[in-house]
């Protein structure tokens, strides 16, 4: 069976948020803090959490967030080979 999880986020509601380190925290790790430049960077993360979760029908569980990372971190990925595979096929 295959879900699917969808997530809308308001940047300037992320933008408020990330200047709690509290937030920052609980939702993100280390790597995602240092990697995301803009409030646009940590609400796009911040959606693709929320929607993963959606998916997996348990809603937002701060707790697990760090260990989903990885998992994210490889479907996206995965994702992103997938499509440069295709447009190089649709280019020949």
């Amino acid at each position: 069976m295959y879900k699917i999880g969808n997530d809308i986020v308001l940047i300037s509601r992320i933008e408020k948020s990330i200047k709690s380190p509290s937030f920052l925290n609980k939702v993100f790790t280390e790597n995602e803090r240092l990697y995301c430049k803009k409030a646009e960077n940590f609400a796009g993360l911040f959606a693709a959490k929320e929607a993963y979760f959606k998916a997996l029908g348990t809603g937002m569980k701060f707790a697990i967030m760090i260990t989903v990372n990885r998992i994210l971190k490889g479907l996206i990925i995965a994702i992103y080979q997938f499509l440069m595979t295709a447009i190089m096929q649709l280019q020949r």
